[in-house]
C-alpha cells in the first residue's frame, strides 16, 4: 500500500515512472472510453485526445468496427512493428507522436 501512496505522492517529480506490478494497459481502455464519451458529448476530441486514440487503436486494430475507414491499414504491416514492441517502447513511440502534433 505506501509503494502507491508513494508513487502517486511523487508522481509531479518523475511522470514517466511506471508502477511495477500493476496491469496498466487497462486504464488505455478507461481513455478511451472517457474519450468516446467526450465525444457523445458533443465536443470535439483535443489533439491529446485525437493522438491517444490513433496509437490506441494502432495497437488495437481488432476492437475496431470493419467500418472504421483506416482499420485495415491500422491492422497491416505498420501497425505491426509497434505491436510487436515492448509496453515500454509502445508508450515512447506514443509520446514521441504526441510531442509532434504539440509542434
Amino acid at each position: 500500500m505506501n509503494m502507491m501512496g508513494n508513487y502517486l505522492k511523487n508522481a509531479d517529480h518523475n511522470p514517466d515512472e511506471l508502477l511495477n506490478g500493476v496491469e496498466e494497459e487497462v486504464n488505455d481502455l478507461t481513455i478511451v472510453g472517457a474519450c468516446l464519451y467526450y465525444d457523445s458529448l458533443g465536443y470535439q476530441l483535443t489533439s491529446e485526445m485525437r493522438t491517444f486514440m490513433v496509437w490506441f487503436m494502432t495497437l488495437h486494430p481488432k476492437l475496431m468496427a470493419d467500418s472504421v475507414p483506416f482499420n485495415a491499414h491500422l491492422a497491416g504491416s505498420g501497425g505491426d512493428a509497434l505491436r510487436g514492441q515492448s509496453r515500454q517502447v509502445q508508450l515512447e513511440v506514443g509520446k514521441q507522436i504526441l510531442a509532434n502534433t504539440r509542434g
